[in-house]
């Protein structure tokens, strides 16, 4: 399963790239070039290729934007990773959308989808966990 993903990572352009700056399990797409994963996340796990998926929905997500498009959601991120959690909604909007696409990426490749809605609806949810609790 992970050759399917890295090889579909690679025929999209993209490459993938080892980091020790990242969280645990964690990827990301970077400057929209590479697609960076944590040196601890295993590659022969299903969540792996869940997230390298991802990673290269949000690439396809943002060929198809205009610039000014682009730049909104490229702001967008910048101003919540310090700190404004206006943005949120958009930041949750771009996540579903990247999601939705994985989903289509993944069976559209016959990827065992066992799994993908928790990994995916953990990731998601995420974005909330800079919400306190009040009880």
């Amino acid at each position: 399963m992970y050759n399917l993903a890295q090889r579909i990572v690679l025929q999209n352009g993209l490459t993938i790239q080892r980091s020790a700056f990242l969280g645990k399990n964690e990827a990301a797409l970077v400057n929209h070039k590479y697609i960076c994963v944590s040196n601890d996340f295993p590659e022969e796990s299903k969540e792996y290729c869940f997230a390298i998926i991802h990673e290269l929905a949000h690439y396809h997500i943002y060929l198809k934007r205009n610039k000014r498009v682009q730049n909104f959601y490229q702001t967008s991120r910048i101003m919540y990773n310090r700190g404004y959690k206006s943005r949120v909604p958009v930041i949750l909007w771009d996540e579903a959308l990247a999601w939705m696409n994985t989903y289509k990426l993944l069976k559209g490749n016959t990827f065992d989808m066992q799994g993908y809605l928790n990994y995916a609806l953990k990731g998601w949810i995420s974005y909330f966990a800079w919400i306190k609790k009040r009880y």
